[in-house]
C-alpha cells in the first residue's frame, strides 16, 4: 500500500480531512488505518413500531365484556455515537401505521418500523420493531407484537407476548367484565384500567414518551376508546360496551441524528422533517416509506 504521508499521495489530497479524490486501493489503506473520515457519519436513532389498537366490547351473557388494551408498537434504540452511515448510499427506512380499532371485536396489530444501517463490513443491516399486539375481545387472547396486546374480559389464562427487547407482555383480563392493558417498552400491561409504561428519551431535544401500552375502559363506561398518539407507536385502549368503537393505535417513527454539515435527502415516498440540536441533525420521519441519504 501506498504511503500516503501527510497530504495524501496526491498533491490535491488531504488525509486528515479525506478531501480530493481517492481510488479504491486508497480507500481501503485510510479504512485499515481507521482514517477514512468519510464513513464516520456516527449518530443515534430510535425506531418505534406502530401501536396495536384496541379490542371492541360485546354483550354477552347478560353483561357488558370489556376488551383489551392495544400493545405498544416494539421500540429500538441506539442513544449513543455508536452507529455509521456511509454518505451517498441510499438507506431504506419505513414507519409502521397504528392498527385499527375494534367494533363488536378485536382490534388490527400495528405496522412494522425498520431502518437500514451500515454494517461495517461493506453492506448493511436493518433494524426493524414489530408492530403492537392487538386488544382482543370477550374470550379471546391479546395478539402476540413488539408489546403484546390485552386479553378480553373472559379470557384469563394465556396472554399476548411481547418480543424481548422490544416491549413487553399484555396482561390478563383483571375480571369477567373489564379486560387487560397492553404492554408497553418499559412493563407489561396493567390490570384493566392501565397499560404498561412506556420509555422516555431526548433525542428531538426534548424528553418525549414513546411505545406506551394502553389501558381498555373501566367497568360500565359507555365511552368510545381513545387512539394512540402519533408517531409514539402508542397502543389504543379498548371499550367496555358493544356498539363502541375501540381507540386505534398511534403511528410509528423512525429518528436519527448525524452531526451537522451534511445534507440530508428524504426520498420520494418518506414524509419527515430535519432540525439542528446542538451538534446534530435530527431527522425525524413519521410515515411512508423511502431512502434516506447523507451527503
Amino acid at each position: 500500500m501506498p504511503n500516503f504521508g501527510y497530504v495524501g499521495k496526491h498533491a490535491s489530497q488531504s488525509r486528515t480531512a479525506n478531501t480530493g479524490v481517492f481510488d479504491t486501493d486508497e480507500i481501503n489503506y485510510l479504512l485499515q488505518e481507521a482514517e477514512w473520515k468519510l464513513q464516520d457519519l456516527a449518530g443515534e436513532y430510535i425506531v418505534v413500531a406502530g401501536g396495536g389498537g384496541g379490542g371492541g366490547g360485546r354483550h354477552a351473557a347478560s353483561h357488558y365484556r370489556g376488551g383489551g388494551g392495544g400493545g405498544a408498537g416494539g421500540m429500538l434504540l441506539q442513544d449513543s455515537d455508536t452507529f455509521h452511515f456511509k454518505p451517498n448510499i441510499d438507506y431504506a427506512v419505513s414507519i409502521g401505521s397504528g392498527g385499527s380499532g375494534g367494533y363488536n371485536g378485536g382490534g388490527g396489530n400495528g405496522g412494522t418500523s425498520s431502518l437500514e444501517i451500515d454494517d461495517f463490513a461493506g453492506g448493511k443491516t436493518t433494524i426493524s420493531t414489530s408492530g403492537g399486539g392487538a386488544g382482543r375481545d370477550y374470550y379471546n387472547v391479546g395478539a402476540h407484537g413488539g408489546s403484546g396486546g390485552g386479553n378480553g374480559s373472559r379470557a384469563q389464562n394465556n396472554r399476548g407476548l411481547g418480543i424481548s427487547g422490544q416491549g413487553n407482555d399484555g396482561r390478563l383480563a383483571s375480571s369477567d367484565r373489564v379486560g387487560g392493558g397492553g404492554g408497553g417498552k418499559g412493563s407489561g400491561g396493567g390490570t384493566g384500567t392501565s397499560g404498561g409504561s412506556g420509555l422516555a428519551n431526548d433525542i428531538t431535544g426534548a424528553s418525549v414518551t414513546y411505545a406506551e401500552g394502553r389501558f381498555t375502559n373501566g367497568q360500565g363506561s359507555n365511552a368510545n376508546g381513545s387512539s394512540g398518539t402519533a408517531n409514539r407507536g402508542m397502543g389504543g385502549s379498548g371499550t367496555n360496551r358493544e356498539n363502541r368503537t375501540a381507540g386505534s393505535g398511534g403511528s410509528g417513527v423512525v429518528i436519527v441524528t448525524v452531526p451537522t454539515g451534511r445534507t440530508v435527502t428524504i426520498g420520494s415516498g418518506l414524509t419527515g422533517t430535519t432540525n439542528t440540536v446542538g451538534d446534530k441533525q435530527v431527522v425525524s420521519l413519521t410515515a411512508g416509506s423511502g431512502n434516506l441519504t447523507f451527503a
